[in-house]
């Protein structure tokens, strides 16, 4: 059996050359996959003639604390580790892979569950009560979950960079790829070793997916990769992924990580309305992000052959015990004003809100914050309960989020 303490996922982005990270704080990771089969019957027949395949459906969802980082993020989004800031329009077409390292309760590595080609459905931050953790929550679409075992334990990711704008070799298991194992056969696809190639090309910022057999071809007797010239220009990356029967040599897939923060309090943040208005006295604060996926099949292939998204929607919910009407007052913009009447009808179209994260409750040190603007009031739900308080939940609905490391960026 795996246990959570050896259930150990990592993410990677597939373009850009990405180098990939494992998946720290996180809580809950799920795979739901659906086969989408037709069972065909005939008149005249009880049983089913056969059964078609269609291309299966993959919802996968990730409970992780919030601890301050940006990297799954920058995966999500294909980036570097540089870049301080995504948005969600970052993420409308970009894909991810993550890998699931898998040893029993024996320490016997069993091996690896790989969900390829993810794309972002919805995004989530969820500070519950004033006690919460904060978390995030994700789901991702794909069409596959594939479980490696035996000769092919492991899900390996080998960066090649190249040195001019001819034809490129290197040698697995060699040179500068001698901690590296070399490929095992596809076991249902014959002379096939690659389970993908992507080409990254920085000087017009294209990924193009490469063909084994004609883009590259493979010795599986030396281990050396050839790729035709054709397919080569100077500084292009070549990020190949197989399964073999060992890990990269002096690398571990995963390791404890005890230097970032274990999670982050809802004290340990500020929340702000209209760039610069503390909200106070707010009990709940959570956002979601969603993206009307497009996900495009055509006649003739198995695969998804484009991705994108039709709008973003996000949608914030605020909720306290109503002691002062201090939302109201930041929604009509007369916060600090003795205003006398708050309608509704006269509120804002326009608002921002801002969460900021800090390393403790001093708030002496920003680590990253979500940036949501063109928010606009959808509803507001008043009531109370015997032997209750009063309750006030507003909703608000827009099309922006930023997600940042650079506090100045967050408010600008």
């Amino acid at each position: 059996m795996f246990h959570s303490s050896s259930f150990q996922p990592r993410i990677r982005g597939v373009h850009n050359g990405n180098d990939g990270i494992q998946i720290d704080r996180a809580q809950d990771l799920r795979s739901a996959i659906t086969l989408n089969r037709t069972k065909v019957k005939e008149l005249g027949t009880t049983d089913a003639v056969c059964w078609k395949s269609g291309i299966p459906s993959n919802s996968v969802t990730l409970r992780q604390l919030e601890y301050g980082e940006m990297d799954i993020w920058q995966e999500l989004a294909c980036t570097t580790s540089d870049d301080d800031a995504v948005l969600a329009t970052d993420l409308k077409t970009t894909k991810s892979d993550i890998s699931v390292f898998l040893t029993n309760d024996s320490d016997v590595f069993k091996g690896t569950l790989w969900l390829p080609d993810l794309r972002v459905g919805t995004f989530s931050l969820n500070i519950g009560d004033p006690d919460a953790l904060i978390e995030r929550n994700f789901t991702l679409t794909g069409e596959d979950a594939i479980v490696f075992q035996n000769d092919n334990l492991y899900v390996v990711y080998l960066e090649f960079t190249a040195t001019g704008d001819t034809s490129q070799s290197f040698t697995i298991g060699s040179g500068s790829y001698a901690a590296y194992e070399t490929p095992v056969e596809d076991p249902d696809n014959s002379g096939e070793y690659f389970l993908r190639c992507v080409r990254y090309r920085s000087s017009d910022s294209t990924n193009t997916e490469m063909t084994e057999g004609s883009d590259y071809t493979y010795n599986s007797v030396s281990g050396a990769v050839a790729i035709d010239d054709d397919s080569v220009s100077n500084g292009d990356i070549f990020t190949f992924v197989y399964s073999t029967g060992s890990y990269i040599s002096g690398s571990d897939p995963f390791t404890s990580n005890s230097s970032d923060l274990c999670g982050i309090k809802a004290d340990e943040c500020s929340i702000y309305i209209r760039t610069s208005t503390t909200i106070s006295r707010v009990q709940s604060v959570s956002f979601d992000v969603n993206f009307d996926r497009i996900d495009v099949k055509e006649i003739g292939t198995t695969d998804v052959v484009a991705t994108g998204a039709r709008d973003i929607t996000t949608t914030v919910n605020l909720g306290q015990i109503l002691e002062t009407w201090s939302l109201d007052e930041a929604m009509r913009d007369v916060i600090g004003e003795t205003y006398g009447k708050l309608d509704p009808r006269e509120y804002a179209d326009d608002m921002n809100l801002i969460i900021k994260i800090y390393s403790d409750n001093t708030k002496g040190t920003f680590k990253m914050g979500y940036r949501l603007n063109n928010l606009t009031p959808t509803s507001i739900d008043d009531g109370n309960t015997v032997d209750d308080y009063e309750t006030r939940n507003v909703t608000l609905e827009g099309d922006h989020c930023l997600i940042t490391s650079n506090e100045t960026t967050l408010d600008a």
